[in-house]
């Protein structure tokens, strides 16, 4: 009897380590890097708890390993040594940028080709493979459409990839679309295709990506576009109160940004291209600093240097009464046009979006 249970745990055990064997994908990315600059350093991959790694001679590399299910990863170069150095000095004369890149690993042979890190091809296995045809597709695109704004290139290649996800929602190229597409303004437009899509992703995908899109999807529904725009209160350069009431009966845009914030300084020429065509048309601008109190000055000064004749505010230092709580602002630049009656009509308007949607609410 006891041999019968003897043989019978054996046979569960080998079962069970054949399992697991089977289980594993083994991959091998193949590289080639040319510029002379890589030469002798590592380059690796940080997946999990593991590190795969390889050193870079006479301009090629070759990293193995092992992985339960293929994966979306960054190749990096190690720097650690050189970012040490221009943390202490400020040198960063040293520092070689960009220095990485994303594949996918998948059981197979990955190729890894360019001269560094600024364009590199990746191809040889298939999901490496679908990934980078897509992009050329959409490339090919966007190019007979003839776009000359970057924000309607942008809004063309979200929407080309969340087609191709819709009709292929099993994939895992799926990963890098929905990183690239969990932007709050694409996500408040597109709610209904996106909650229809989410269950039919492929469960690694579903369980992980998939719930990131979906929490911005019960944020935005819950706060949003129809609700009502929460009222706050700031402080003007001048030490007058400015509130949301203030604008009762006109289109706002409630603007968050910070003197130090080179994204928010990059979208000023879009909010003043949009505030001098309809400022006469009931539309206005409030934007709101999230600088502290020890940078008042710093404010003062980058209200003067870039913004225009709109209406300025600093924020509130308490978080219970600060206008960036009660927005949920987790990141600048951030807005929210607010219509009339008070309330939320369109979010996070870069670029020519702004332009458009208010082309669109006010001729």
């Amino acid at each position: 009897m006891n041999h019968k249970i003897f043989a019978y745990v054996f046979l569960l055990v080998s079962m069970l380590m054949s399992y697991s064997s089977y289980a594993q994908e083994q991959f091998t990315i193949k590289g080639q890097l040319k510029d002379p600059r890589l030469e002798g350093k590592e380059v690796y991959i940080a997946f999990k708890k593991e590190k795969f790694k390889s050193i870079i001679t006479k301009g090629q590399f070759t990293i193995t390993g092992t992985i339960q299910e293929p994966s979306f990863v960054s190749l990096l170069l190690n720097q650690d040594s050189i970012f040490e150095i221009a943390i202490k000095t400020g040198d960063t004369t040293n520092l070689i940028l960009p220095s990485q890149t994303s594949l996918f690993i998948e059981r197979g042979q990955i190729k890894v080709q360019g001269d560094n890190f600024t364009n590199i091809e990746v191809k040889g296995t298939k999901s490496n493979d679908e990934f980078a045809a897509l992009k050329t597709q959409i490339a090919k695109t966007i190019k007979q459409r003839n776009l000359q704004s970057e924000t309607d290139i942008q809004n063309l290649r979200d929407s080309l990839y969340l087609t191709y996800v819709e009709k292929n929602p099993t994939t895992i190229v799926a990963v890098p679309i929905l990183m690239a597409l969990n932007k709050t303004y694409f996500v408040s437009n597109h709610l209904d295709r996106l909650d229809a899509l989410l269950p039919k992703l492929a469960s690694s995908v579903q369980n992980r990506y998939g719930k990131i899109v979906a929490n911005k999807i019960k944020t935005i529904r819950e706060f949003g576009i129809g609700a009502v725009a929460p009222a706050f209160t700031v402080t003007s350069p001048e030490g007058k109160a400015i509130s949301l009431a203030d604008y009762k009966g006109e289109y706002v845009l409630v603007e968050f940004w910070a003197h130090y914030c080179i994204p928010c300084i990059k979208e000023l020429p879009f909010l003043r291209e949009s505030y001098d065509m309809f400022k006469d048309k009931k539309f206005n601008i409030i934007q709101i600093s999230v600088d502290r109190a020890k940078d008042h000055e710093k404010w003062l000064h980058a209200v003067e240097n870039h913004t225009s004749a709109w209406d300025n505010g600093i924020d509130q230092e308490d978080p219970a009464k600060a206008a960036k709580t009660a927005y949920g602002v987790t990141g600048i630049p951030a807005n929210f046009l607010v219509d009339p009656q008070g309330k939320i009509v369109a979010i996070d308007l870069k670029g020519d979006n702004l332009k458009n949607t208010l082309k669109t609410l006010l001729n």
